[in-house]
């Protein structure tokens, strides 16, 4: 009995045994499939399944009719196309094959004698497809090409050079040698900056069956962009007389220099700078000729050597063509004796660029009885200039006081400019000072020192430091943008002979040149300093002779408290006192020191 069957199977009659053409990657026969209709490339491995009742197996490839001899008779299970053991087949070597489609037709010999066909159809595809999305990137004296594998039968890959097209497929830029199969990427390392080249990449499979190459890949070396500087910092603009200065802070880097670009609106085109030739690096301001009234933006860009230039910085602006006026107490606090008056200074003062026009001022929120403003007739200002005015303060009781001076101008942005006076009065009967919290008082500080009787000049504290104060060790800057500002509040100290003086230093250092030498003695001062230390610091104050330190300052020996001022994060009041007892009046020379944060005693910092 003959049966003959197309397809993936076949059934004898007798023995009603389903037999199949079946294929695998694996010299173990693991992961078979069906030969029938399956692609093959490379080594394969083909068995007839299953071997029981099977006597003998002749194998025909692409003889359907079995015509020729057979390819190999197999009488020993299992029954593979080239032969092999029990645990181990023999590979096919699919490339014997031309590409397309082709048969292979087996005759299966039972053991009772029987013969069934089994035949299976099967396609051959040794050559690989074109690596996909292949694409060249160029960079300093190189050209990076990549690609991904089309998989199948692609056993490694080549890539071809060349300045013009086609690319002639003759000598790969990789060698000899085909890249691995894993390769995704290619470095040409011969490329040179400026030349235009030409790429494609070819898959390369078994037998040296090539794919057809990819698109033409085009790319061109240059050299690589100079790294572009840091945008300056800190701009700013300010309108004077027929000019704006602008000024920055170099961010540093690769900066050699500078352009300024101005605009009459926070929009800008950074195509010409205001500067006729690129500043020098070590330049922190312009000055730039204005004529015409208006607001007027500006932005400035750093550039390197190479010509990179950085992000523009942050915009800055200024009106040119207004008034500006400027309101200054130049006798913060009056002071005087219960029974006594004195006279204090205000400066107004045109900071703008056109005449301003004061058209007149007066007091208010304060005691109407306690200061008197002279009379103000109206008057105007060129640009840079000032006049004074004159507060009287006379005092009905023993306290401080305050009073607010408003300025009414033509100024379009403050047309009543104002400025605080402080007023302190005491009796001689408590020795000519006023305590603590009277000076923070008069100048309308919002801190406590915990003085239960602020009319006396003692501190009149239970324990040192109080329990809203910081005995103080030193200092470290809040803001390093931004400089520390020290004030100094008055000075009461002894007819000794020497001027009292303050100074800073780095922390645990000792003291140099003073900062300030004070001429008043018992009086308000009120004099602002700034001050850029680099890290922490400490503060002293040489008063009747002796020199404190506050990196001397401890629990045993005190000599410095500071008092924070409520609202306002970094600032303190910091009182010194020669003696540094329960009873002293620690207001020997009191300040007032803004953008720091305080390093108490003991705290080892």
């Amino acid at each position: 009995m003959l049966a003959v069957l197309s397809g993936i199977s076949a059934t004898s009659a007798d023995a009603a045994t389903t037999y199949q053409l079946r294929v695998s990657t694996s010299a173990s026969r693991a992961s078979a499939h069906a030969l029938q209709s399956a692609t093959l490339f490379g080594t394969r491995y083909v068995y007839l399944s299953p071997s029981t009742r099977v006597a003998k197996v002749r194998f025909y490839v692409d003889d359907v009719n079995r015509r020729h001899s057979p390819k190999r008779t197999d009488s020993t299970a299992p029954f593979d196309l080239v032969g092999g053991t029990t645990t181990k087949a023999s590979p096919w070597w699919t490339t014997a094959l031309k590409e397309g489609t082709h048969h292979l037709t087996a005759a299966v010999t039972s053991t009772s004698g029987k013969t069934t066909v089994v035949q299976a159809s099967f396609t051959v595809r040794n050559t690989p497809k074109p690596p996909l999305s292949a694409r060249a990137v160029a960079a300093d004296n190189r050209v990076n090409v990549f690609w991904h594998s089309a998989g199948g039968p692609t056993r490694g890959f080549n890539v071809y050079r060349s300045t013009s097209t086609p690319v002639p497929l003759t000598k790969p830029l990789n060698g000899s040698s085909p890249l691995r199969s894993s390769a995704a990427s290619f470095v040409d390392r011969t490329a040179h900056n400026g030349t235009t080249y030409r790429y494609v990449v070819v898959a390369v499979g078994v037998h040296g069956l090539h794919s057809k190459p990819t698109s033409t890949l085009t790319a061109r070396p240059l050299p690589a962009a100079p790294t572009p500087p840091p945008a300056p910092k800190n701009v700013d603009a300010s309108a004077d007389a027929g000019q704006i200065n602008v000024s920055w802070t170099s961010g540093g880097g690769s900066t050699s220099g500078f352009n300024v670009y101005r605009s009459t609106s926070p929009s800008f085109q950074l195509t010409t700078p205001v500067n006729d030739s690129v500043l020098s690096a070590s330049a922190s301001s312009f000055a730039d000729t204005v004529t015409d009234p208006g607001t007027y933006f500006y932005v400035v860009q750093a550039v390197s050597s190479g010509g990179a230039k950085s992000s523009p910085s942050q915009s800055a602006q200024a009106t040119f063509g207004a008034e500006d006026i400027q309101v200054t107490a130049l006798d913060p606090v009056l002071y005087t004796s219960r029974n006594g008056s004195t006279t204090g200074q205000v400066q107004v003062k045109n900071v703008g660029d056109a005449t301003l026009s004061v058209t007149g001022a007066g007091l208010s929120d304060a005691t109407a009885d306690y200061f008197t403003l002279s009379a103000v007739a109206p008057f105007s200002l060129d640009s840079g200039k000032s006049k004074t005015l004159t507060v009287s303060f006379k005092p009905k009781a023993n306290n401080p006081q305050r009073v607010k001076l408003t300025v009414h101008s033509d100024d379009p942005a403050t047309p009543d400019a104002f400025v605080w006076i402080g007023g302190l009065a005491i009796n001689d009967a408590v020795g000519g000072e006023p305590s603590l919290q009277w000076i923070i008082d008069a100048y309308g500080l919002a801190a406590d020192d915990g003085d239960p009787t602020p009319s006396t000049y003692p501190l009149g504290a239970t324990s040192l430091p109080p329990s809203n104060g910081i005995l103080v060790r030193g200092f470290t800057v809040r803001d390093s943008s931004a400089p520390v500002r020290v004030t100094v509040l008055a000075a009461f100290v002894g007819p000794d002979g020497n001027d009292p003086q303050w100074g800073w230093t780095p922390q645990d250092t000792t003291p140099g040149a003073a900062t300030a030498t004070i001429s008043q003695r018992r009086d308000f001062v009120g004099t602002t300093y700034s001050i850029n230390p680099p890290g922490r610091f400490g503060i002293w104050v040489k008063v009747e002779g002796t020199t404190l330190r506050t990196d001397l300052n401890s629990a045993s020996k005190p000599r410095f408290i500071a008092f924070p001022v409520a609202g306002q994060p970094g600032t303190y009041v910091v009182a010194n006192d020669t003696a540094g007892g329960l009873g002293d009046d620690w207001n020997d020379v009191p300040l007032l020191i803004q953008n720091v944060d305080t390093i108490p005693s003991g705290s080892g910092g």
